[in-house]
């Protein structure tokens, strides 16, 4: 309710600065911890990248959501496995895979002028 209808969390008595405290201080020490562990282009191709292409692909934020987890999991792993196969770095292999079907999304969005 905090995050779909804050006006209503509102009126139910529910103090939003306390959510938003807690989300956002947890999201910035997983962010820096994890940039500081992979790089930052990793970290947000796996952040951005899938939300990306979800939206290319369906327009109801449930639908969004559902598909940005699945998309970044199936490119996580397959990109571990190519990875492994190719004996690549396995951050820039990430990092090419999701940057590669963002493009591709992208063109074939363009080239049907329709959802995918």
């Amino acid at each position: 309710m905090v995050s779909s209808n804050p006006l209503e969390a509102k009126k139910k008595g529910i103090k939003l600065w306390i959510w938003d405290l807690i989300f956002y201080g947890t999201f910035g020490i997983v962010i820096t911890s994890s940039v500081q562990l992979g790089g930052i282009l990793l970290v947000f191709s796996i952040l951005i990248v899938p939300a990306l292409l979800s939206r290319l692909i369906v327009s109801s934020w449930k639908m969004r959501l559902i598909w940005g987890w699945i998309i970044g999991s199936f490119l996580s792993i397959f990109g571990l496995f190519i990875s492994l196969k190719l004996d690549t770095p396995t951050g820039s292999t990430l990092v090419a895979l999701f940057g590669i079907s963002l493009f591709v999304c992208i063109l074939m969005r363009q080239i049907m002028k329709v959802k995918i």
